[in-house]
């Protein structure tokens, strides 16, 4: 209201007197009167309302950015997940090499005999062993 009285003495002031925006001001404050409200002091459960919406805000921010299951805290995750896919492809692939070396030692004779010759020393009947030693 006071807003309101201030325009209409701003009316009688000379052009000169004010800046240009000062101009449209009681413009302004007659277009908006109809729709102005005075605010009343808010309630005490209404000022309490505001602080526990306030207080819920802030708990959600901080479990986002700093709490359990923040953004953080899921990239960390996802490079632990890719990190373990990546071992478990690399077993898999072993766990295949394995699987067809044992069906190579069921199967084949050939394998048996490379496997003695490597790993136990073994020789056939009728072969003649060379070791070569190197000096340094």
């Amino acid at each position: 209201m006071q807003n309101i009285r201030r325009a209409k003495n701003l009316n009688k002031l000379r052009i000169y007197d004010y800046s240009p925006l000062e101009f449209y001001r009681p413009l302004i404050l007659n277009l908006v009167e109809p729709f102005a409200f005075r605010l009343e002091p808010l309630a005490l459960s209404m000022k309490i309302l505001i602080v526990i919406i306030v207080l819920l805000i802030a708990h959600l921010q901080y479990r986002l950015w700093v709490g359990d299951g923040s953004v953080a805290q899921i990239k960390e995750y996802q490079a632990r997940l890719e990190k373990v896919k990546e071992q478990g492809k690399e077993k898999k692939e072993r766990n295949e090499a394995l699987y067809a070396e044992i069906e190579d030692l069921r199967k084949g004779q050939e394998a048996i005999e490379e496997r003695a010759r490597d790993e136990l020393g073994m020789i056939k009947e009728k072969e003649t062993f060379f070791q070569v030693i190197e000096e340094k």
